[in-house]
C-alpha cells in the first residue's frame, strides 16, 4: 500500500511475486536488499513504475529470517500523478488521500483484486 519496502533476506527464499499471471519464486542473493515498489509509486508515476504483487511463503524444511522497512507516505498526505509527468500523459489513476487508502483495505480487504483497482479512472 505504501512506497517502498526495502527486503533483507536469508538464503532460504521465500518471497514470489506475481509475474504474468504465475507466482515466481525470488532467489535470495548474498547481501541484496530487494526493493519492493508499492502502490504509490504506480500512483505517482501514472503507472510507469508497476507496484510488486508479493507474498511470503513458508519453508516446511528450514527456518527462514527476512526484515522488511516500509517507507510509507504520511497519513494525510495526498498523491496523484506528478506534475512533471502530466504533460501529454492522460492521469490514469485517481488522487489519494493515503490515510484514506490504508483505512479502506483494513476495513473492506482487497477481495481478491489490487487496491489500485478501486483507484483506475475509465476512459
Amino acid at each position: 500500500m505504501g512506497a517502498i519496502t526495502l527486503l533483507v533476506q536469508d538464503d532460504v527464499g521465500g518471497l514470489e511475486v506475481l509475474k504474468d499471471g504465475e507466482w515466481v519464486l525470488v532467489e535470495p542473493l548474498k547481501d541484496a536488499i530487494v526493493v519492493i515498489l508499492s502502490d504509490q509509486m504506480e500512483i505517482i508515476s501514472n503507472g510507469q513504475y508497476i507496484s510488486a504483487q508479493h507474498r511470503a511463503t513458508v519453508n516446511t524444511n528450514c527456518a527462514r529470517l527476512s526484515v522488511a522497512t516500509f517507507y510509507d507516505p504520511s497519513s494525510p498526505g495526498r498523491y496523484s500523478l506528478l506534475p512533471t509527468r502530466q504533460r501529454g500523459f492522460p492521469c490514469a489513476l485517481q488522487r489519494v488521500v493515503y490515510g484514506d487508502y490504508v483505512s479502506s483495505w483494513y476495513g473492506t480487504g482487497p477481495d481478491g483484486r489490487r487496491n489500485l483497482d478501486a483507484l483506475l479512472i475509465q476512459p
